[in-house]
């Protein structure tokens, strides 16, 4: 089913339920997309000549070919199509296999429209003749993260979408980090000191700039984390996405 022709790119839309699929066409046509769904990696591969897609979203878990299956096909054949996974499966190892194969990215289920709507402009970008979606180009950020997975994911996206991006473990490295960085987005809860020690020294130094807290609490339950002026408070698990809209917000007024 093909949704209204537009500028912004031909997304096909692949996934068994049609609840999902429909859900799916409907917010990227709504995004400024032209939205193809299929019905099966049997449907999708068969239907790739004539639907001629900028990008795939491909559900993992389908009868008959599988979504890896389809994925394999898409990289043998259509190298340079970006293909963003979209799974029920909360494994990591799903993740990392998806990824090894070829998937720009992966999506867990239910969908976070945010989340989405950063992804797929992203990966429309790696198209052929689409322009690069970098909304935070030029952004000198620090993130000051006590996990090593949560760092890492942070790192990888926020550069993907232009920051030039420092990732550190404590609060204290990050401070030494103010006079290079135009942003910080750090946890609150760390070894030695924490992220409302960090924002104290931060707004105290000679050129403070502003701190998003992230925390596993909300803050009625951190008295530090309410009353401190945070530009924005966020809770974990932070999507990478949203927060880069928080970012462009918080820099330059208005999401990107």
């Amino acid at each position: 089913m093909a949704g209204a022709v537009t500028s912004l790119g031909r997304v096909l839309v692949v996934d068994d339920d049609p609840a999902v699929r429909e859900m799916l066409r409907a917010i990227l046509e709504h995004l400024g997309y032209e939205a193809t769904t299929a019905a099966s990696g049997e449907q999708a591969i068969a239907d790739m000549a004539t639907v001629r897609p900028d990008l795939v979203l491909l559900d993992l878990m389908m009868p008959g070919i599988s979504g890896l299956e389809a994925l394999t096909h898409f990289r043998q054949h259509h190298r340079t199509m970006p293909v963003i996974v979209i799974t029920g499966n909360a494994d990591p190892e799903i993740a990392r296999e998806a990824r090894a194969g070829g998937a720009v990215d992966v999506l867990g289920k239910p969908l976070d429209v945010t989340a989405l709507r950063g992804v797929v402009a992203w990966a429309m970008g790696l198209a052929p003749g689409h322009v690069t979606f970098e909304p935070l180009a030029g952004i000198r950020l620090v993130i000051a993260e006590g996990h090593d997975d949560t760092r890492d994911v942070l790192e990888q996206v926020l550069r993907r979408l232009g920051a030039t991006v420092t990732a550190v473990a404590l609060a204290r490295e990050a401070l030494g980090m103010v006079t290079e960085a135009d942003i910080i987005v750090t946890d609150l809860a760390m070894a030695e000191e924490d992220g409302v020690w960090l924002l104290e020294q931060v707004n105290q130094h000679p050129r403070p700039i502003p701190v998003i807290a992230v925390s596993g609490s909300a803050e009625s339950q951190v008295p530090r984390l309410g009353q401190a002026p945070f530009a924005r408070k966020l809770l974990k698990p932070v999507d990478p996405w949203a927060l880069a809209d928080v970012i462009a917000e918080v820099l330059h007024g208005r999401p990107q």
